[in-house]
């Protein structure tokens, strides 16, 4: 499984802004590819978090996170086999905690990293749940 991102106006100036990370997003795992843009990726990254949080817990049935900005939910459907993470009729199978944790804390990390560069002292207060699950 991979997570790929891109803001859309990328840095401008050598600054991001954590309020404003408007940009693409790309979940790919085998041959199933979940994309879409424009997104707010913190809105994303914290309803990926909630589906694998979920999972962890052993969860069964399905989790509907609401994207906030965007009209359609993001799916979680758990079973016995693992997750499948659905979105405007596209559907993406992961059966390792193991592997979904990686990709989130992967693509994460690669866009905390960056704001914390090019932003420095700037307020994150939108990537506090990010953080924290970077922290764990």
């Amino acid at each position: 499984m991979q997570i790929d991102w891109k803001l859309k106006n990328g840095t401008l100036d050598g600054y991001v802004d954590p309020d404003d990370l408007l940009g693409e997003i790309r979940i790919s795992h085998e041959a199933t590819l979940i994309q879409d843009e424009p997104i707010y990726l913190e809105n994303w990254f914290n309803s990926l978090i909630d589906g694998y949080e979920a999972m962890l817990s052993g969860k069964m049935g399905v989790l509907s996170s609401d994207l906030i900005s965007e009209p359609d939910p993001l799916l979680f459907e758990f079973s016995d086999e693992g997750v499948v993470i659905a979105y405007k009729g596209r559907r993406l199978a992961v059966c390792n905690t193991q592997e979904f944790h990686k990709a989130i804390h992967t693509a994460a990390k690669r866009l905390v990293d960056l704001i914390i560069t090019e932003s420095p002292g700037k307020d994150r207060t939108a990537l506090r749940k990010i953080e924290k699950f970077l922290r764990e």
